[in-house]
């Protein structure tokens, strides 16, 4: 994305960070239209610059989960412009469908903004002028969560700089921003753990287990194409942070890791076409989604539905205890291990009191089990359109000549008012 190094970025970015956290000094002015980027060079402005990352990371998310609900069976299309219907029947890769241009530069924007912040940070660190090392754990954590949002979603990306094009990074290579992610997530797990910051460690760990998780699914489903049916995955890394997690937080914990929206801050733009313009609806799917244990209607999704479709607000999880568990039970699958695997399956049961899962005595094998629980448990989170493709699945929509069926794998384009801005595209 390109973008002039305007005054007026760096102001909005400011203000919508101190309206999360509030500021003290930095920002003690008649007229906040003064500021200037160079205001970001003082030390005391490494909470504001942390801040302003995650604004722009939660907005980004807000965006592109809109494209990945409609693209998904999570939400379908009842409103008045095409661009959503196309999505809605899976054709999801033309680089001219007006809301994929209305995402991209948020993405963008996000991106460049997390590396600002974490840039910026470091040095007042090397200087010594830091004052809290944990705001930096928290830039590294956001700059993670907006790296992991582009390599999940975009079969292409350049990291572009204000007015400096960036050169494409190939969609080949896309797998190396889930290496970015991780490695910020390391830097913030030594910073956590240094300040013996245990709230901050568990989040760190639950989101890098997240990333390399996302990093193996990445892996099997590129490039696009055939994908071997029931395409399930156990890395390592992966299963080693859920379990460090647990280690910290009880089995039965019902954690969810959140992007926070309200009037002080911004809007969850996919909240927003859902609840206020009435673009999409949630699907039958999951407004009406089956317990297959207890043949009774799943309280969870149930649950995660409402709280979705109360407003513009609404909040996001990026991550959960529960996704841990699910990652630890595919894992254990597919090193053969079904008793681990039901038991964490389990375990995501029993904390919403619902009925054991038992395969001996269902007619769904483990494989499909596990499969029902991400469902259930992962709506909104951005995983299903990556499930539906490894789990040789199709949304109701989806048109049989769409690339979402003719190329499962199939994600985002690089927009077209990208590529006419950037010319090494």
């Amino acid at each position: 994305m390109l973008r002039s190094p305007a005054k007026a970025f760096t102001a909005a970015i400011l203000l919508a960070a101190c309206a999360l956290a509030g500021c003290d000094g930095l920002l003690s002015t008649n007229n906040p239209n003064d500021l200037i980027e160079e205001d970001l060079e003082d030390p005391t402005s490494a909470r504001a610059l942390t801040n302003g990352s995650i604004v722009t990371t939660s907005r980004a998310y807000g965006y592109m989960y809109a494209l990945h609900g409609i693209a998904s069976d999570e939400l379908y299309w009842i409103g008045s412009y095409d661009a959503w219907n196309q999505m809605d029947f899976g054709f999801i890769n033309n680089p001219l469908n007006q809301f994929v241009g209305v995402a991209f530069p948020f993405v963008g924007e996000a991106r460049w903004t997390a590396d600002n912040a974490i840039d910026r940070i470091e040095e007042f660190r090397e200087n010594g002028e830091l004052e809290d090392d944990l705001v930096l754990a928290q830039a590294y954590h956001y700059g993670a969560l907006s790296y992991l949002l582009v390599g999940d979603f975009f079969e292409n990306f350049a990291l572009s700089s204000k007015g400096e094009a960036g050169e494409p990074i190939g969609p080949a290579n896309m797998k190396q921003l889930y290496d970015t992610a991780i490695g910020y997530l390391d830097n913030a797990l030594q910073i956590a753990r240094s300040q013996n910051a245990t709230d901050m460690e568990e989040m760190v760990l639950a989101t890098r287990a997240r990333a390399k998780h996302g990093r193996a699914v990445w892996e099997v489903l590129n490039p696009p194409g055939e994908i071997p049916d029931r395409s399930y995955v156990s890395p390592e890394g992966a299963v080693a942070d859920a379990r460090s997690y647990f280690e910290l937080v009880e089995e039965t914990a019902d954690e969810e890791y959140q992007f926070l929206f309200g009037p002080s801050s911004v809007v969850n733009y996919v909240a927003d076409q859902v609840n206020n313009r009435q673009e999409m609806a949630v699907t039958d799917i999951y407004a009406n989604l089956t317990d297959p244990v207890s043949s009774e209607p799943d309280p969870r999704t149930a649950a995660l539905v409402e709280r979705f479709t109360e407003g513009q607000y609404a909040p996001i999880t990026y991550t959960s205890s529960q996704e841990m568990h699910l990652i630890l039970a595919e894992a254990a699958l597919v090193e053969g291990d079904q008793e681990e695997a039901v038991r964490h399956i389990n375990l995501v049961r029993e904390t919403s009191e619902l009925p054991s899962y038992g395969p001996a005595t269902s007619e769904l094998s483990v494989a499909q089990m596990l499969e029902y629980e991400r469902k259930a448990n992962l709506f909104m989170m951005g995983r299903r359109l990556h499930d539906l493709y490894r789990f040789g699945e199709q949304a109701p929509r989806w048109n049989e000549n769409a690339p979402t069926v003719q190329a499962p794998g199939t994600v985002f384009p690089v927009s077209e008012a990208e590529r006419d801005a950037n010319p090494n595209f």
